[in-house]
């Protein structure tokens, strides 16, 4: 986490023989430490190419262990889903005598929106689970695509030919891609190497990186909805396809460039074009299905907003 500023410097930098640069340092920052002198010092290289100096030569590490009593929290599967955005690899879930039959359903089916957590070891007071994701391993902004592909095929589904079940299970998948993007950045926040693999790059991007994930999830929601809609209540809506063809195309241009190299600027759904897909929707009748379009095209315009924050920033960073 980012710590707040209590005293600035400036310092020339100094060559000295070949190929040698030295930087001093202020005197009072080495006295408040009672450093000594050839005493080592760590430097850390973050992904926003600042350094972090530090009297303690040990590289940080997050912790990894935690365990919980539930007994002194009223919401498990927040708690649960807590202790996985924050990095911890461990969870240990006590309660003070055993756990009842809801308490264990609670936890299984929030496990089924954790990508890589299983439950390791269970007795009759205490479960064990355990988060095997390498987040090093796990490249963000292909995450955020993978997101968006599997939307696309849910419109698709759509458009062609309603199939509830497979719409729900590519659902079930972004809620666990979009719990595993939650992680990224909780974690990145702390972590600078998480920061630096997952290919975020910067702390300034993490709160346009966030309302893009949860906006794509949002989506998600809408088009399970509709599928629903159309499944369970046999809805023609043959009327929204061109406008779910549209949104679709426009959801994967703008994701397709977050990915990309970015050497132009992004260019968000132009006014005149806005305007026309907003009058289209108003003329479906089904007052249910105009407002899920509604909410579709207000996400999509959403992450244009943050994609086009992004392009800002990765220019001046």
């Amino acid at each position: 986490m980012l710590t707040p500023v209590v005293a600035s410097y400036r310092r020339k930098i100094q060559f000295i023989g070949k190929s040698t640069y030295t930087l001093s340092l202020p005197k009072s920052w080495i006295t408040s430490l009672n450093l000594k002198q050839q005493q080592e010092l760590l430097l850390l290289e973050n992904a926003d190419k600042t350094l972090t100096i530090s009297a303690d030569t040990a590289v940080p590490q997050s912790q990894t262990e935690i365990s919980l009593v539930l007994d002194e929290y009223p919401d498990l599967s927040s708690l649960i889903l807590a202790a996985y955005y924050r990095g911890f690899e461990t969870i240990h879930l006590v309660v003070k005598q055993s756990f009842s039959h809801d308490q264990k359903r609670i936890i299984r089916n929030t496990l089924l929106n954790l990508s890589g957590t299983e439950i390791v070891d269970e007795q009759t007071d205490k479960i064990t689970l355990k988060v095997m994701l390498d987040l090093q391993k796990i490249n963000f902004l292909q995450l955020l695509y993978r997101l968006s592909l599997i939307i696309d095929s849910s419109i698709d589904l759509l458009i062609n030919k309603i199939d509830w079940q497979e719409v729900k299970l590519n659902e079930d998948e972004i809620d666990r891609l979009y719990h595993a993007a939650v992680k990224i950045i909780t974690v990145s926040l702390d972590d600078h190497r998480i920061l630096s693999s997952s290919g975020i790059g910067s702390v300034q991007l993490i709160p346009s990186y966030f309302l893009i994930s949860k906006r794509l999830e949002n989506i998600a929601d809408k088009v399970k909805l509709i599928a629903r809609l159309s499944e369970k209540k046999a809805v023609d809506i043959s009327e929204s396809k061109k406008i779910l063809g549209f949104l679709k195309e426009e959801l994967s241009r703008t994701c397709k460039y977050l990915v990309g190299p970015q050497k132009r600027p992004f260019h968000k759904l132009a006014e005149e074009s806005l305007s026309n897909i907003e009058t289209d929707i108003k003329k479906i009748v089904l007052v249910d299905l105009q407002a899920h379009l509604k909410e579709i095209l207000r996400h999509v315009a959403s992450i244009q907003d943050e994609v086009g924050v992004v392009s800002f920033n990765k220019r001046i960073i």
